[in-house]
């Protein structure tokens, strides 16, 4: 971000349809909601390392279908988890992952993704999406896993502090 912009009042969240994105979601939804800020919900479809398939008006798509019912219910499931919902914006794009939340990490306050630390070995060689989403984002990144643990900044108050500027 160059130093003319203004970050916007906005969390940016990656949404796959795991259990940990939901989890992400519901905390940038406890974060926003305390500090006044909106949520974009984001989901990128077909998932990371498929062939890119375009929608072609007037035809069914499978993976945006997929895509448009896993992002529902990660918003029902993180609604119903936090005691106050702020303004969510759903975005469903035709793009890869890392690229569809770099693009909006230029302006967000931060880039909230699911993980699964401590679940086993990650693609070795490859970089998880939030691994390089984290290494290229304009703001910055935090990292919830499926059982709601934050890693990287771990107190909410300092995390309001830190995107708060």
């Amino acid at each position: 971000m160059d130093k003319s912009e203004t970050p916007t009042r906005t969390v940016v969240v990656g949404i796959s349809g795991s259990e940990s994105s939901t989890k992400a979601l519901a905390w940038a939804m406890d974060l926003a909601a305390a500090n006044g800020w909106s949520v974009e919900a984001v989901t990128a479809w077909p998932e990371f390392g498929a062939v890119l398939v375009h929608d072609v008006p007037g035809h069914y798509c499978q993976p945006r279908a997929s895509a448009v019912a896993a992002q529902a219910r990660a918003i029902a499931a993180a609604s119903s988890a936090v005691p106050v919902v702020p303004p969510v914006q759903r975005i469903l794009v035709n793009d890869s992952p890392v690229e569809a939340l770099l693009k909006r990490s230029d302006r967000a306050r931060l880039v909230v993704v699911g993980t699964r630390f401590g679940a086993g070995p990650h693609h070795v060689g490859h970089p998880t999406v939030g691994e390089a989403v984290s290494r290229r984002a304009r703001c910055p990144v935090v990292f919830v896993d499926q059982h709601a643990r934050v890693h990287d900044l771990l107190d909410p108050a300092r995390m309001s502090q830190e995107v708060g500027r």
